[in-house]
């Protein structure tokens, strides 16, 4: 009887043992892309930043981003005196342009080093040179 309780703690230890090891190696896991994987951001996932005068939502921006998916109705106003424009595929985004989404419409927008925005339906951005 000494010996089966003996093998039964022994062998319960040894997947405490196990699964704390497992839990570990998980805390530590880090996500790693692929050279070819592209990474979205999902940009409703922060706080958005709103702009004080034209109480736009803004994402800062360091380069050119180039407009690789486009679905419904997204319209550009490139600069703040311009009209809004609907976009195209290939378009370019810069400082201060504005995006706006219609509904059921999204674009992603690609600005290189594995960086895509994607902005959804109903939202108007207003892009920001990073400091």
């Amino acid at each position: 009887m000494v010996n089966n309780e003996r093998n039964y703690f022994s062998i319960k230890g040894g997947f405490l043992f196990l699964i704390v090891i497992l839990f570990i190696l998980g805390c530590f896991h880090k996500e790693e892309l692929k050279k070819d994987q592209v990474r979205v951001v999902e940009d409703r996932k922060r706080v958005p930043l709103i702009h004080p005068i034209i109480n736009l939502e803004v994402i800062e921006i360091s380069g050119t981003g180039t407009v690789i998916v486009k679905k419904g109705k997204v319209l550009i106003r490139k600069g703040k005196r311009e009209p809004l424009l609907e976009i195209k595929l290939g378009n370019k985004v810069e400082f201060e342009d504005i995006i706006k989404t219609e509904e059921r419409a999204e674009v992603e927008i690609d600005f290189g080093d594995k960086k895509v925005i994607k902005i959804t339906e109903n939202r108007e951005i207003y892009f920001k040179k990073s400091e």
